[in-house]
């Protein structure tokens, strides 16, 4: 059986010989375009396409179908794969608007950004050459939604290396299944069909049962990805499904304009799933979009894709793909924008930068009679440029000890510190915030990482929990105290409190939780626990549904929950030692990222980079006790064995100032968390606290 041009299936020998090309189907350009705006309205931070980012999905099913058919055309057409011509188109495809797109933008954000930045980017930028971003954002756990995220300006190429090694992949895997299955010629593409749709599910299992765990590898990973590329493929292999559902005539047009809206509102803010839930559900609708598309006689949806203006922007999707989030990333910095208004200006440069590429470089390369005619050069070109451009351009290019500087305002003749020398902002970056442990990756689950004759320790919270775990791990060897962790980052300690992140964080957060305060703590029997969060906004608490979300309530459910998950810990004479909220840095509203909750805070690491006075990096935090730990502090005094500890001071001494660098050692490694030097230096004082209050001895 094979897929004609008219994409109907037939019988093999008759049509054999038609099979050198396939009728163009704007209609599924009209679709890209429509998958990569989506995409954009996510991007730009408008509220109503929270869901948008599945426009992606749509690229994947898409992708699997169209490569899938050229793929077929050669098994059919000449008896196997001419893997040089494929590849060497897929590197005319996609490299040149690639290569053109990472060289810009790492100039300009090479220009702009300060050089922890620069130096924090670079990494990303190498990978994207090399075709491996998603692998990259996965290694260093930095997730799609997280706010570290938004000031990366190739976080999108992790799709796009998905797409690529898919690519590299698939050929091999469909030729092998072909030559497989040549001696079943009369049931091989029911072969071949079950295979694929069970590669599929394999994967489709695989995100699902990482989403929790792992949401990282589960959103970016190419196996928890390929089921939606393998549904793609599964259409093209299977193309009697339109055939059968060509006699249902206009009827066909209602399925079609039923499928578009299912996908307007799942990547609309009205469905509430976690990303992993939707990618399935957008799957699906693609699938049958592209069916029915496929199918349809005509009709105002189909008419309305393939018209002149909306297949133009579906044959540039790619390149303003490419374009559109450098463009958010970059654009904030020159003006305050609002979501709309980044979303008009981006989708007035990408899209035509994405025309700009497409007609004077894109083009010529894909159309070329004399690459056509040398495939094997052209892989062996793409390859050898990639790898220089990643290895040899990018680190030229884009230097961490270049970029922004603030301005100097005066010198010491007025008062000014300058920088010590000895103060190496690199080295606190490279060291982040966490102490590598066996129990880093445990998700809140409890884990026991030392074993001691003393006390039993165990410390709960968020990540300011785990900013404090090399803190706590000294001083369990001096003291030889026990020491577990129940750490997560975004996950409170309080039972019933979550913050803003995405649905499957807050399910593995709750999951957690549960069987911590259940059961898991009181097998563990721990003498002492110690929580910590990030500080108790109301703002970023997520109330359960149907619960009051305004400010007020919000700050409501977070006492409420504190008030009972204090008594629940504390309870049979257990000593609990409630850490305050360590200070914050200010939000930086003026600076690029963030999301639609919360935008990004201002951080003394990156100032230290590009500044040459301490005093250019302090910052203020407020010296009044917040409404949260107000309610701590009288919980503390209602029980003997309920314990407020404040460490501001130890944070900033000089409160309500805030200093960049105390004691020759940078303080923040970000907005929120201490950096990982400098928890390590408070240990003297944490167990000074600790045994004033009897809490280390037998």
């Amino acid at each position: 059986m094979m897929v004609t041009e008219a994409g109907t299936e037939t019988n093999v020998a008759v049509l054999k010989p038609k099979v050198s090309g396939a009728v163009y189907r704007p209609h599924l350009d009209g679709l890209r375009a429509v998958a990569v705006y989506l995409v954009v309205l996510f991007h730009s931070g408008i509220d109503r396409a929270l869901g948008g980012f599945v426009g992606v999905d749509v690229f994947f099913v898409l992708s699997g179908y169209l490569v899938t058919q050229l793929l077929l055309r050669d098994l059919v057409g000449t008896g196997g794969i001419r893997f040089s011509r494929f590849y060497s188109r897929r590197f005319r495809r996609l490299l040149p608007a690639a290569f053109v797109t990472l060289l810009v933008t790492a100039a300009v954000f090479s220009a702009v950004a300060s050089p922890a930045e620069a130096l924090n980017a670079r990494g990303g930028f190498r990978a994207s050459f090399l075709y491996s971003a998603n692998w990259f954002f996965i290694s260093k756990s930095q997730g799609y939604f997280g706010a570290d995220a938004a000031n990366n300006p190739v976080l999108h190429f992790w799709s796009l290396a998905v797409e690529e090694q898919f690519y590299l992949v698939w050929p091999l895997l469909l030729g092998g299944l072909f030559w497989a299955t040549k001696r079943r010629a009369d049931r091989q593409m029911l072969i071949v069909r079950v295979a694929v749709l069970a590669g599929g599910l394999a994967s489709a299992g695989w995100a699902l049962s990482q989403r929790t765990s792992n949401p990282s590898r589960s959103y970016f990973g190419t196996d928890a990805r390929a089921y939606q590329l393998l549904a793609g493929a599964l259409i093209a292999l299977t193309p009697g499904i339109a055939v059968r559902l060509v006699p249902l005539g206009r009827r066909l047009n209602l399925v079609v304009l039923a499928a578009l809206a299912a996908l307007a509102v799942v990547a609309s803010w009205i469905w509430h799933v976690d990303p992993i839930v939707r990618g399935i559900a957008v799957t699906v609708i693609a699938v049958v979009i592209i069916v029915t598309l496929e199918a349809a006689p005509g009709g105002v949806a189909k008419r309305l894709l393939s018209s002149g203006p909306i297949v133009y922007l579906g044959q540039i999707s790619y390149g303003t793909y490419l374009w559109h989030w450098p463009v958010i990333v970059l654009a904030p910095r020159l003006m305050e924008m609002s979501p709309v208004s980044l979303a008009a200006v981006t989708f007035l440069l990408a899209t035509g930068l994405a025309s700009l590429s497409h007609q004077l470089w894109e083009r010529p390369i894909r159309t070329s009679a004399l690459l056509d005619r040398r495939p094997r050069a052209v892989i062996v070109a793409g390859l050898a440029i990639s790898v220089i451009a990643g290895l040899v351009f990018i680190p030229a290019i884009v230097q961490s000890d270049s970029g922004s500087a603030s301005p100097v305002v005066g010198d010491t003749s007025i008062g000014l510190t300058p920088i010590p020398d000895s103060v190496d902002w690199r080295a606190t970056f490279n060291d982040g915030y966490k102490t590598p442990n066996k129990c880093q990756d445990t998700q809140f689950v409890i884990c026991t990482i030392r074993r001691g004759s003393g006390k039993h320790l165990l410390l709960m919270g968020d990540s300011n929990a785990d900013m404090l775990v090399g803190s706590f791990i000294k001083i369990a060897e001096q003291q030889d105290l026990t020491l577990s962790t129940a750490v997560m980052g975004g996950c409170p300690w309080q039972r019933d409190v979550y913050g803003l992140f995405p649905g499957e964080v807050q399910r593995a957060c709750k999951k957690a939780k549960d069987l911590a305060y259940d059961s898991g703590i009181e097998k563990l029997d721990p003498d002492v626990i110690v929580v910590i969060n990030s500080a108790g906004d109301e703002a970023l608490v997520l109330p359960p549904p149907g619960e009051n979300a305004s400010p007020a309530g919000r700050m409501k459910h977070l006492q409420t929950s504190t008030t009972k998950s204090v008594k629940a810990l504390a309870v049979g004479g257990r000593d609990l030692v409630v850490i305050e909220p360590m200070p914050l840095t200010p939000f930086d509203l003026k600076a690029p990222g963030g999301n639609s909750f919360v935008p990004p805070r201002f951080n003394p690491l990156t100032c230290l980079s590009k500044s040459r006075y301490l005093e250019a990096c302090r910052y203020t935090s407020p010296i009044v006790p917040s409404p949260q730990e107000l309610l701590e502090r009288k919980l503390a005094g209602a029980d003997e064995n309920v314990f407020a500890a404040d460490f501001d001071r130890l944070v900033c001494p000089f409160l309500p100032i805030c200093d960049p660098v105390v004691a020759g050692i940078v303080v923040k490694w970000d907005g929120q968390h201490l950096a990982r030097d400098y928890s390590m230096s408070l240990v003297p004082k944490i167990t000074q606290y600790l045994d004033d209050n009897h809490l280390l001895g037998g």
